[in-house]
């Protein structure tokens, strides 16, 4: 550890003199040190979620320029990312970061390669971060796709493979909330889901839905391919470990173990929480509203 924060620390070189806020519900990442055409690139991937200035930032990272892999790389790895210490200092392939002195400040070390565009790389810094963010915010981020219909939000969440993209087409007509990943924050008498920019197809969202960027939670659902569609509510020991197996890099926030596990009870034990099996041909928002009506009698289709 003490090698990888000096090798980190004693980085002085950053790209540029640009900077961006990245806002996400009330979750505000500022990121320093961006050359012009990273920053271009950046609000381009992020389009109305991002901008050159803005309100105070939750929390800052300023981009370093790094010429060497913070860490071997394992085939079939390509985002391995590994804590050092308390979490931190975070180490991947490509970046590392690591938190300032300074209240809520964090540099990275950033590698860039000919196989990923540097923005991809950023992002994946601001990914973790973000994630950091929740959990100190009184929720959690997941793996998850968000879809939003009159007005609430609905997270379909799993790993890579679990359908998630194949959920989100049964689930249509319905606008995006990002794709792959999703934000569960405590509201006033309610939880919300915080829309996001990420998106495979690595193109800029539409303006941010909903008040402030988040929508009342009608609920999540972990994915499971099946043969026939039908969700279940699992016993609480079991939505807990399914649910935190959809949480974004709990292992690199060994100090926020405990409040992560405490949200995630407190959201399963408001009922908000349900194991989705669908087929391919599932009518999905049958089942999704049903389910999410069991313990909101209010939702409307």
């Amino acid at each position: 550890m003490a090698e990888t924060l000096d090798r980190l620390t004693r980085l002085d070189r950053p790209r540029g003199g640009e900077a961006r806020r990245l806002t996400i519900g009330p979750l505000v990442v500022a990121i320093e040190g961006l050359d012009r055409t990273l920053a271009q690139r950046l609000d381009a991937r992020w389009g109305e979620f991002a901008a050159a200035e803005g309100r105070g930032a939750s929390c800052t990272v300023r981009v370093f320029v790094s010429d060497d892999r913070w860490l071997s790389e394992r085939p079939g790895e390509p985002y391995r990312m590994e804590a050092e210490g308390d979490g931190g200092l975070v180490v991947s392939e490509r970046f590392a970061v690591a938190r300032e002195p300074e209240p809520g400040r964090w540099r990275a070390g950033v590698t860039e390669r000919p196989e990923e565009p540097v923005e991809r790389i950023v992002e994946n810094v601001v990914r973790l971060l973000l994630g950091r963010l929740a959990v100190e915010a009184g929720g959690f981020a997941l793996h998850a796709a968000g879809v939003a219909r009159s007005g609430r939000a609905y997270l379909l969440a799993g790993p890579s493979n679990a359908g998630k993209s194949t959920a989100v087409s049964l689930a249509a007509p319905a606008e995006s909330l990002g794709d792959d990943y999703g934000i569960v924050l405590p509201g006033t008498g309610e939880w919300v889901a915080a829309a996001v920019p990420f998106d495979n197809s690595e193109r800029a969202p539409s303006r941010p839905p909903g008040s402030g960027g988040v929508l009342p939670l009608a609920g999540v659902w972990r994915l499971y391919k099946a043969q026939t569609t039908r969700a279940e509510r699992p016993p609480t020991g079991v939505a807990v470990a399914t649910l935190l197996g959809c949480a974004v890099a709990p292992w690199t926030m060994p100090d926020l173990s405990g409040p992560m596990l405490r949200q995630a009870s407190a959201f399963i034990d408001s009922g908000g929480y349900a194991h989705l099996h669908f087929a391919r041909d599932a009518d999905l928002w049958t089942v999704l509203l049903y389910s999410a009506r069991l313990d909101n009698p209010s939702t409307s289709g």
